[in-house]
């Protein structure tokens, strides 16, 4: 008997992984045309060879709802750094939620680290303060639940992402 090596798996663990991948891109094409009665069929494969006039169809995802007046504002300060893959993702998370923001980096900004040391006792990234509630880490159930406390019951929970950048507090 054979005895497979670790690299062989790692290689065939790869290439099952690459044609899986491939076969998903693959099937997200969306073909439009229309036949000769007038109807638009949407596709995930081409037309019938008959039909001379084809495209593949575009999908654009349905616009953020506008803010309105009566949504709470909720004051978030992200403290982040560059090259920081945990202050990316409390970024991502944010912006997923669609809440605002503003961003401070306590290494561009030395008053910015001070500030951090006096009031929370550490420059520690990423951090974010939501309301009067500290988040150290990137941790999304204590955001979810840092957001929560400072939202009514009643009041919508999230807001379209408007990300502000600066320097100083």
């Amino acid at each position: 008997m054979n005895r497979i090596g670790t690299s062989q798996i790692w290689n065939i663990v790869c290439a099952l992984l690459l044609v899986t991948v491939a076969d998903t891109t693959a099937a997200a094409r969306l073909y439009q045309w229309t036949d000769e009665r007038g109807n638009v069929t949407y596709q995930d494969h081409p037309p019938p060879e008959n039909v001379l006039d084809y495209g593949e169809a575009r999908l654009v995802p349905p616009p953020l709802p506008a803010k309105s007046s009566s949504e709470p504002v909720i004051a978030i300060t992200l403290y982040t750094v560059k090259d920081c893959e945990a202050c990316d993702l409390a970024r991502a998370f944010l912006v997923e939620k669609g809440l605002s923001f503003s961003e401070l980096d306590p290494e561009a900004a030395q008053t910015v680290a001070v500030q951090m040391i006096e009031r929370f006792g550490a420059a520690e990234v990423p951090m974010q303060v939501i309301g009067n509630e500290v988040v150290k880490g990137h941790n999304p159930l204590w955001v979810e639940s840092a957001i929560k406390k400072q939202v009514p019951a009643d009041a919508v929970e999230s807001a379209p992402a408007e990300k502000e950048s600066s320097s100083t507090p």
